[in-house]
């Protein structure tokens, strides 16, 4: 099944996002006294790019992969013939599955 097979690349690609923010964070801890010698205007654009810029693509970037990991692992189950969820559901239950 082609959704099956996509499953441990979307798990690459979430783990690669939430392993690069932690590496970002240690990039921008050594880089720290390697930026203290620019100017104040040089230091503010990097210091976006790498907080602002970078961080926000990665967090979207391991966002939408949990998302569409849910949908892939609900589309399994689906498949599988798993019996439909009937009954009333509370927004938190609901939300503690997806």
């Amino acid at each position: 099944m082609v959704v099956r097979g996509g499953l441990p690349q979307l798990n690459f690609v979430n783990n690669f996002a939430s392993l690069s923010i932690d590496f970002l964070d240690e990039i921008k801890q050594t880089a720290t006294p390697g930026l203290a010698v620019l100017d104040e205007a040089r230091r503010a654009e990097l210091d976006d790019l790498m907080t602002n810029t970078l961080t926000s693509n990665l967090d979207k970037t391991n966002e939408h992969g949990r998302r569409t990991d849910g949908i892939v692992r609900s589309m399994l189950e689906h498949s599988r013939g798993a019996p439909a969820r009937e009954g009333r559901s509370t927004l938190m239950s609901w939300l503690m599955r997806h």
